[in-house]
């Protein structure tokens, strides 16, 4: 999630930039909030596989995997609207609690073993 371009898909890369959730109004953060929301809705048939189920009506048999790496700030208002929905996604919160300098140690951790993972295959 981004305060300037909402959701992003994985491994898209985008120009930096100065803005931040906090530097927004609170209803413009509730927008952004209701936004995300609407983008995950609209995303989820596209990640999803389906199926029939013993009725013969077509059913999502997997959960998509949401990866939420924004910090809690970013976060307050999508819990809210968008875990209603947790029954639709899979989500993984691996930073929550956690303060920028252990976030900045874990995305570098995290880069550093996909570009060693990468580089394993040459």
């Amino acid at each position: 999630m981004s305060a300037k371009h909402l959701v992003i898909e994985p491994y898209t890369i985008i120009d930096p930039y100065d803005l931040a959730m906090t530097d927004l109004p609170s209803d413009e953060q509730r927008w952004r909030a209701r936004q995300i929301e609407s983008q995950f809705h609209m995303r989820w048939v596209e990640y999803c596989k389906f199926g029939r189920n013993s009725n013969g009506f077509t059913v999502a048999v997997d959960k998509p995997r949401v990866v939420l790496l924004a910090s809690q700030l970013y976060l307050r208002g999508f819990y809210d609207r968008i875990l209603a929905g947790r029954d639709k996604y899979d989500f993984e919160d691996p930073l929550r609690g956690l303060g920028i300098g252990d976030r900045l140690a874990w995305f570098k951790a995290q880069t550093r073993s996909n570009v060693n993972s990468q580089l394993e295959l040459f």
